[in-house]
């Protein structure tokens, strides 16, 4: 992937484990392209602040706070939701690092944890923690999550919001997992592919400006007649599509 946006530059204080909590079994998207991803989402949004962020797959929420912390400038409000409350408990421990008070727990936890074991580890883990404290945003977005199996048809139908940017890295080299426990609904036909039914459950916080980013593996399909490309590219094994949804009077091309 050609870096367009985001710097070559160290990002170990964004490391999962760090600062940011991680457990085992929830991936950690590459901090470097993921900002890169969201940047090129940036540009093709017409507003450029008090924007909308919402991840339908958030997992723990490690990708949500990388990008509140490294683009705290044009987001307002940041939104999450997932399959797994054990997740979302995660999350809102993660996404709780773009406030003050959140910060302020982690420190005690980290320094609590360096005089326990006295590792090297902890003390660098302050270290990060401090530096992103100077960097962070005196006013930081919005957070909000909620339980939600976004191949569900009327998974978002209450939901309440629009997204100015959704952003899913949605899972991939286990595909049972991904249907596992879904159930199809009247609207959502069995032949249908995860993609389809997950376009089909993300259209109530879709406007016509929305910019989708999905990765995936190079296994899964879009329906093109759904949706129209703004770019794609890869990054190792994953597949990054950057598209909007096809709606009445909104077309664009085909990349």
């Amino acid at each position: 992937m050609e870096y367009r946006y985001a710097p070559a530059r160290s990002y170990e204080d964004l490391a999962a484990g760090r600062v940011l909590l991680h457990r085992g079994g929830m991936p950690c998207f590459p901090v470097r392209a993921g900002s890169e991803i969201f940047s090129r989402c940036l540009a093709a949004c017409p507003r450029k602040s008090g924007l909308t962020l919402y991840d339908p797959c958030c997992g723990g929420g490690y990708l949500l706070t990388v990008l509140g912390l490294l683009h705290p400038g044009p987001l307002g409000r940041i939104v999450g939701s997932d399959i797994d409350p054990r997740a979302l408990a995660l999350a809102r421990d993660n996404l709780a690092l773009l406030t003050p008070e959140g910060r302020a727990r982690r420190r005690s936890q980290l320094r609590e944890m360096a005089v326990q074991f006295g590792k090297e580890s902890h003390s660098a883990a302050l270290e990060s923690l401090a530096r992103l404290e100077a960097q962070a945003a005196a006013s930081p977005p919005q957070t909000a999550l909620f339980l939600a199996d976004i191949l569900q048809p009327d998974a978002l139908r209450d939901a309440g919001f629009t997204a100015d940017i959704v952003l899913a890295d949605v899972p991939y080299g286990r595909m049972t997992d991904w249907l596992e426990g879904t159930a199809q609904g009247p609207e959502s036909p069995a032949e249908e592919s995860p993609l389809a039914r997950f376009l089909r459950a993300i259209a109530p916080v879709c406007g016509p400006d929305t910019v989708l980013e999905v990765i995936a593996d190079k296994g899964q399909k879009f329906p093109k007649d759904n949706i129209y490309y703004l770019d794609k590219f890869t990054v190792g094994k994953r597949k990054v599509s950057i598209f909007r949804r096809k709606t009445q009077g909104k077309e664009g091309p085909v990349c």
